[in-house]
């Protein structure tokens, strides 16, 4: 069986959209669903016709027969996921992979410590 790479790529796409750390303040996930092809293996029953020989009078001496086997065959099927993309939440914009709110006036007194305050 064949190891599944598209697993991995997946993996590192969904992990290098957001530099936001997970564990900074202020972080809101959103849910994107990605649907990505990947061909399947499965078994399929194949009948196939062979001529062996076989008491008859027939010139030669062959009979039909029907074997039955299986076929390995691929087929292509979507796999939809849903993955968690880290996002600032509102009122917050990233700033060096952390979340930092955005005063709108800009702050006079000070440094903004919330957003709208």
């Amino acid at each position: 069986m064949q190891f599944p790479y598209w697993i991995i790529i997946l993996l590192i796409i969904t992990t290098c959209k957001s530099n936001i750390s997970n564990t900074s303040d202020n972080v809101c996930y959103d849910q994107e669903v990605t649907t990505t092809p990947v061909n399947t293996s499965y078994l399929a029953p194949v009948t196939e016709t062979v001529w062996q020989y076989c008491w008859t009078f027939r010139i030669p001496p062959k009979c039909p027969v029907d074997v039955f086997h299986l076929e390995k065959r691929t087929k292509t099927e979507n796999i939809t996921r849903v993955s968690n993309i880290a996002t600032c939440c509102p009122g917050y914009q990233e700033n060096d992979e952390r979340c930092v709110p955005t005063c709108d006036p800009h702050c006079s007194h000070g440094t903004c410590s919330a957003p709208y305050t």
